[in-house]
């Protein structure tokens, strides 16, 4: 039984649409279990030895199903012992009691689905794997208990694991449940760390298994070497910070005035007004600067345009990531990445392109300049590429999974 957040519907959770081919044939019988349609009716499509159950998506929005849940959520064992928690680590507030309330809601109703799936195949099952470690796998383990599961795995990715990146730096219900997950896997050795320092978990229940991209793409070429171009992916948003990129940037185009830089963002969000008219107005102030907001791109017109376009470096300086994908695409083409070190960025990054924990606008700008040229040249770019080879493979990364899911026992 897999737990996912919404796949096959919906548009998110895209890494799924790459890891899925390789469930098909397993010796299993796999189940899709979505948690929210999000009014969307259309599916993308599975194999054909994968099934899809709607027991989730018929109720998740059901006034009357969660009015029901809620009431026994409520005066849930569960409910209280995390009051108890909040409580003593000084940690309660109304939101976080609130946020507690409504978990332990979804979680209730993830039991009940469970245990009808379970009696609709005449016994127990085998394993419930959870796409996210949240409320489906605190409603898998608690199944467990019962009896109605036998084994719970699941993965851990930035979002739902760091507790200090969720609103008000709490996620509700994990350490209650820690003992009864028999496998988490993260996709980072940052992430296995974290799990283990600040939740409790034990070493032996933690594995690492990458995400990952295709590797077999064309290498994108870089530019001239009185040019320097500039790639940046991501939302913009607050803890995406890029406008500290834009001002880099200014200050490269100030020292090297002989130099054309030349910077393209692929990305949209709420702060795109305010951060594309400042790199604008540096724009305007530094002639050899020319810049452009793509908005947002889709993934293949994304590696459609790295395929023809000379690209030098890629840059990402988010105050939080996982271990970003869209770093992993930029370097799987030949394109080396300049990144401060949070979440398991520094495992994918080379070493010298690493900025500090605690990187200023000026220490960017001082290693854009001073690594202009080796950005373009076949060394860097061949270890860019090797590192996203040897350790972040989709197809190679998904298959190990598979297999060690597998191997925790028979699954149906």
């Amino acid at each position: 039984m897999w737990i996912t957040s919404g796949f096959p519907y919906g548009k998110g959770e895209q890494f799924i649409e790459s890891e899925i081919g390789h469930w098909a044939g397993a010796d299993a019988d796999v189940v899709l279990l979505p948690e929210n349609a999000a009014g969307v009716t259309a599916r993308r499509s599975v194999p054909a030895d994968v099934a899809v159950s709607d027991d989730l998506v018929r109720v998740w929005h059901s006034r009357h199903s969660q009015a029901w849940f809620t009431m026994r959520a409520a005066v849930s064992p569960v409910f209280w012992r995390e009051l108890t928690y909040l409580t003593r680590t000084r940690a309660l507030s109304p939101y976080r009691v609130k946020h507690a309330l409504l978990s332990v809601t979804r979680v209730l109703t993830e039991l009940r689905a469970l245990r009808k799936l379970a009696d609709r195949g005449d016994g127990p099952i085998d394993l419930v794997y959870t796409y996210w470690m949240s409320v489906g796998t605190f409603a898998a383990c608690l199944a467990k208990r019962e009896g109605t599961v036998r084994r719970v795995v699941s993965r851990a990715h930035r979002i739902e694991l760091y507790e200090e990146e969720r609103p008000a730096q709490y996620t509700a219900l994990v350490r209650q449940f820690v003992k009864d997950i028999d496998t988490l896997y993260t996709i980072s050795d940052n992430g296995r760390s974290y799990a283990e320092d600040h939740y409790g978990f034990s070493a032996d229940q933690l594995v690492v298994s990458r995400l990952g991209v295709a590797v077999d793409a064309p290498p994108t070429p870089p530019a001239g070497p009185d040019a320097l171009s500039v790639m940046s992916v991501s939302s913009l948003i607050p803890v995406k910070q890029v406008e500290r990129l834009a001002e880099a940037l200014g200050l490269v185009a100030e020292r090297l005035p002989d130099v054309q830089i030349r910077w393209r963002h692929a990305g949209d969000g709420p702060l795109r007004p305010e951060i594309q008219a400042a790199a604008e107005r540096l724009s305007a102030a530094h002639p050899n600067l020319d810049v452009e907001f793509l908005g947002q791109v889709g993934n293949a017109d994304l590696m459609a345009r790295y395929a023809v376009e000379e690209v030098d470096v890629f840059c990402n300086v988010s105050a939080s990531e996982g271990v970003p994908v869209s770093i992993m695409e930029a370097m799987a083409r030949g394109i080396p990445a300049v990144a401060p070190p949070v979440g398991g960025t520094a495992e994918l990054v080379l070493p010298e392109l690493l900025l500090d924990a605690n990187w200023a606008v000026p220490d960017l700008a001082e290693v854009l300049i001073r690594q202009r040229m080796a950005f373009k040249s076949a060394e860097m770019r061949q270890r860019a590429a090797g590192a996203v080879a040897s350790a972040y493979d989709a197809a190679s990364n998904y298959r190990r999974f598979v297999g060690s899911v597998l191997g925790e026992g028979t699954v149906r």
